[in-house]
């Protein structure tokens, strides 16, 4: 197989390490503006020196953000290249459309790493979707604030202290912005939930809020109630095309298995009716292991196994986030107009404990506080 790469970064030039292990795959050309040392005469920044060569099989997705990216990648499956992409904010805006056009032009588009990174998990939710239906996604699917809640919570240390740690260590990015407000997790969950409920989950339909916010003080008070924090994503089938999916910093017990997930891991899992609660775990901001889903992608594409366009969804979800419901922890400077009990330890601001409420009522709550208190922070609690 012949390959045509888009973009040169430290995720892309560990795939070029890895394929270069593999006798049946091999790089023609790598889209990039400068030319980089040991990939000989592959480079160009003429985009169509790749997706107008004929002796390329494959393209390899490795840009970021909206456009050029799905230009590209619709220019490639038209001209019948299979495309492995590794772009989850462009994948989850278009998924049913690429998909679609793959299936058209009788190519195969894989979206392996842009999901799981190096947990086996959108292959996974393909293979069970065939003999079962399931119900339920969810997970820890951001690396980087896995990282950052974990240090926060093991060392004792800020978030600035925490985020500026892992920029250092290379697992999150000069702009975190995407991971700590939860983005990366939703388009994730909008392409996870779109594969395993038939579906398509639109990202924008998710409702979302990171961890940008959280403090020492919150962590702390967090540790005394006798909880973890962590980032969650999750979508459960309800009723006809009905689906309730959100993003949100969740409070679970030590014991549970998302509360167990160190450093910059994940753990992905869902909930099928016949075989039950199912959970993938690997690295979640790790280039090398980004480079092997990628590789495996390849291989999948040589033996024509798991093709994504057999599960193209057959329609749109509705998102209704009213159905569930959960308490919260909230911390503001506003005062609280729902029941809820104060709890101490705040010093100047208030912390509350809610009693249940929808998810949908918490993020409408939440928005109308943060004209308010922009540094407003809460979480779910589970349990």
């Amino acid at each position: 197989m012949t390959i045509g790469m888009l973009g040169f970064g430290e995720v892309a030039q560990a795939i070029f390490e890895r394929i270069g292990e593999h006798w049946e795959l091999s790089i023609k050309r790598i889209l990039s503006p400068a030319p980089r040392a040991g990939a000989g005469e592959r480079f160009t920044d003429n985009v169509d020196d790749i997706l107008r060569d004929s002796e390329i099989d494959a393209v390899i997705d490795a840009l970021e953000g909206g456009q050029p990216s799905l230009d590209y990648a619709m220019r490639a499956l038209k001209a019948g290249k299979h495309v492995v992409s590794l772009n989850g904010e462009m994948l989850a805006a278009h998924l049913k459309e690429l998909m679609e056009t793959a299936q058209r032009s009788r190519v195969q588009i894989k979206v392996e790493p842009a999901v799981g990174v190096g947990a086996p998990y959108l292959s996974n939710l393909i293979r069970l979707s065939r003999v079962d239906a399931l119900r339920c996604v969810f997970g820890t699917a951001s690396g980087a604030c896995n990282l950052i809640l974990d240090a926060m919570q093991s060392d004792g240390i800020d978030m600035v202290d925490a985020l500026g740690q892992a920029q250092r260590a290379g697992r999150a990015d000069a702009d975190p912005s995407r991971d700590v407000d939860g983005l990366d997790s939703r388009d994730k969950l909008s392409m996870a939930a779109s594969v395993a409920f038939g579906l398509y989950v639109p990202p924008e339909s998710i409702d979302v809020f990171g961890i940008r916010s959280i403090t020492r003080e919150d962590v702390r008070v967090i540790r005394r109630l006798g909880y973890v924090c962590r980032l969650l994503m999750r979508a459960d089938q309800l009723m006809d095309n009905r689906i309730s999916a959100c993003v949100e910093p969740t409070l679970l017990r030590p014991g549970e298995p998302e509360a167990t997930v160190r450093f910059d891991n994940n753990l992905l899992g869902c909930v099928g009716h016949y075989t039950g609660e199912q959970y993938f775990f690997g690295p979640g901001r790790n280039p090398r292991a980004a480079a092997a889903s990628a590789v495996l992608c390849l291989k999948d594409i040589l033996r024509g196994t798991l093709p994504l366009e057999e599960h193209i969804p057959h329609g749109s979800a509705v998102v209704d986030n009213t159905a569930a419901v959960h308490r919260y922890y909230v911390r503001t400077d506003a005062r609280l107009s729902i029941p809820a009990e104060r709890l101490r330890g705040g010093g100047n601001h208030n912390l509350y404990l809610t009693m249940p409420l929808s998810v949908s009522r918490m993020h409408s709550l939440a928005a109308f506080l943060r004209l308010r208190d922009p540094n407003l922070f809460f979480a779910g609690v589970r349990g």
